[in-house]
């Protein structure tokens, strides 16, 4: 018998690694997601190097934190509170000032501004290093004075601009000579202005705002409008601040910048003024007051196919970058204690007696009411009598300028008949008269008691007959007939040169009353404000009556001049031998396109020579120079 030997097996464990290797070969087995690997336990040396470290870093983050909250923490805490956050303006640039054709009326340079933070004063500031900076810069201030400027700046906490109009040499000489101060430099700029005179009253001019509290851009040193175009569109040049966040030092040192937000510039303005006509205006004004001694003067020109204002100019005036650079006080001092007050816009805030320019407004409501025909003869001996109630014998006397004989109502506006004026407004004779009342409803229906609709400040409305007396002789307000006549020639009421515009205007434009501009709409049309019920006819007779004036009237230094003008002269008596003298018309007389309006301001009443004569200077210019303004039609006179 075999036996078969038997192959013995060992008892061996197998260990989890021969599995895994083994299992290796298995299809689908993936060794980079971690299959096949066993997670061992880490070593307890591992752990005890690992808390080591954790804890030591521990160790350090508490030492430092102790270091800066107790040992440190009254210099770091000062540090904190010295370094702080600062809002600083970005200045606009104000918008330019342009006139019809695009030049520049006012317009901007380059400029730098001392800024204080006035927290600071008191620390790193004081009155003393405050006059050393201003009497540096040339403008130390008098012990009182910087008292007073001193406690101010101690209860504002926003920057504050204590020097303007400085270059870069001037500001860097002061952060040079004074750097304990909290000073820094701000851009800016200057506002300039055309050195043509006759601009000024228009224009207007710069200044601080009365109230800081009132004006956004006060306390970042930014000037705003004070008078004229500048002041009424104020917000619309100035645009708006734009603001830059800084993080400075206790010395007012710049630490770091963070946000910023762009200004946003000032609209320009496009006036309808044409400044070469308007300089030769205001030169033509200039020339008769000097000569004949007037006070003063002023003169509108007006567009009449679109209602812009073409001119419009006062004399005196004064320099606007004066007042924008920074008058002195001596300069202030003598503008103001002049007598004939060259702050004053005559052209819109002057209310003056218009004398005879206002009768052909007479003669339109006569015509309209069907008071007189205009073929209607008033004998004009120079003057008329009315009988006295109380004293017969001293009948009240109103004097023509001249005999003018029988005159119809054309004739009698060429020549200026006083007496066929009493007549028709006040009644003599077999003419009935119109009366106050019936006068004062066409006054008001030619808006003569109304607010202009205009784009320039203090325009004042006239002051009608029955109110004018009332203002003038409160001690006799009785309305008597002779007030009728003195009001049927321009004496008893009060009219502006910007009224009297839009009433030779109204004339011109048979009725339309048209709406006035000074900036540009861009539209060049004209907006009517209304058109009266008024037959056209009537004007048609009313013109002829002016046309006449400067053919054989009146008028006549307006004749030859190569259009054919239509106009009307007054003189009103102010007393003691002083008169107003204005004149009123428009061109070409067949196609009206230009009106004109000038006054002289209390002129010497045996003086000939007046606002006709000043204003045929600027029509001539205007034949010449601009034949747009006026068609270049031919003037027929002789």
């Amino acid at each position: 018998m075999f036996f078969r030997r038997r192959k013995k097996y060992s008892l061996q464990e197998l260990s989890p690694d021969e599995i895994f290797m083994d299992s290796a070969n298995i299809p689908g087995f993936e060794q980079g997601r971690m299959e096949g690997r066993l997670e061992l336990p880490l070593s307890r040396r591992s752990v005890s190097v690992f808390f080591a470290a954790f804890a030591g870093v521990a160790i350090i983050f508490a030492a430092q934190l102790f270091r800066l909250q107790v040992i440190e923490a009254e210099k770091f805490g000062s540090r904190a509170n010295s370094n702080r956050l600062e809002i600083h303006s970005i200045l606009p640039e104000r918008g330019l000032i342009l006139d019809r054709f695009g030049k520049k009326l006012a317009w901007n340079d380059p400029s730098f501004q001392l800024v204080l933070n006035a927290s600071s004063f008191g620390k790193n500031i004081n009155i003393e290093t405050l006059n050393g900076i201003l009497s540096f810069l040339g403008v130390g201030m008098k012990e009182g004075d910087l008292a007073e400027y001193a406690s101010a700046l101690s209860n504002r906490f926003e920057d504050i601009v204590i020097a303007d109009l400085l270059d870069w040499k001037e500001v860097e000489a002061v952060l040079e000579n004074f750097p304990e101060a909290s000073l820094r430099a701000q851009a800016s700029s200057v506002r300039r202005y055309v050195s043509n005179p006759g601009l000024a009253h228009l224009l207007g001019f710069l200044g601080y705002p009365d109230r800081v509290e009132e004006d956004i851009f006060s306390a970042a040193g930014v000037k705003s409008g004070k008078s004229g175009i500048e002041l009424l569109y104020n917000r619309e040049l100035s645009g708006s601040m734009g603001k830059h966040s800084v993080e400075v030092d206790s010395k007012g040192r710049v630490v770091a910048e963070a946000t910023q937000e762009g200004a946003k510039n000032g609209s320009a303005l496009n006036l309808t003024i044409d400044s070469d006509l308007q300089l030769k205006l205001f030169e033509g004004i200039a020339a008769v007051v000097r000569e004949r001694g007037f006070r003063g003067g002023a003169g509108v020109i007006l567009d009449l196919d679109s209602g812009e204002i073409l001119a419009i100019t006062s004399f005196p005036e004064f320099d606007s970058n004066l007042f924008t650079l920074g008058i002195s006080v001596k300069d202030l001092a003598k503008i103001s204690s002049d007598s004939a007050n060259p702050f004053f816009f005559r052209a819109t805030s002057g209310l003056y007696q218009p004398g005879s320019i206002i009768k052909p407004l007479i003669a339109l409501a006569a015509l309209n009411e069907g008071t007189v025909s205009p073929e209607k003869e008033v004998y004009s001996s120079g003057s008329i009598s009315v009988a006295n109630p109380y004293f017969p014998d001293k009948p009240s006397i109103f004097h023509d300028w001249k005999a003018h004989g029988w005159v119809d109502m054309r004739r009698a506006l060429a020549v200026s008949s006083n007496v066929y004026f009493y007549a028709i407004g006040g009644g003599y004779g077999d003419v009935a008269g119109l009366g106050a009342v019936k006068l004062e409803d066409y006054f008001r229906l030619f808006g003569f008691d109304q607010a202009i609709d205009f784009v320039l400040p203090n325009a004042e409305n006239s002051i009608l007959g029955l109110n004018w007396k009332k203002e003038e002789n409160p001690e006799d307000p009785i309305w008597r007939v002779g007030d009728t006549y003195n009001l049927s020639i321009g004496q008893s009421m009060l009219a502006s040169p910007l009224q009297i515009i839009k009433f030779a205007a109204t004339l011109a434009l048979d009725g339309r009353v048209p709406k006035l501009k000074v900036v540009s709409d861009d539209s060049n049309k004209l907006e009517l404000e209304m058109a009266m019920d008024i037959p056209k006819e009537y004007f048609l007779i009313v013109k002829e009556g002016m046309r006449q004036a400067v053919l054989t009237g009146t008028a006549q230094a307006l004749a030859g001049l190569g259009v054919s003008v239509a106009g009307k002269t007054g003189t009103a008596e102010i007393g003691n031998s002083r008169v107003h003298s204005w004149f009123a018309g428009f061109m070409p007389y067949e196609h009206p396109k230009t009106a004109i309006v000038v006054v002289l301001e209390n002129g010497d009443s045996q003086n000939l020579v007046g606002a006709a004569s000043a204003s045929r200077g600027v029509v001539g210019w205007m034949v010449a120079n601009r034949p747009e303004y006026v068609n270049n039609s031919l003037d027929v006179s002789p």
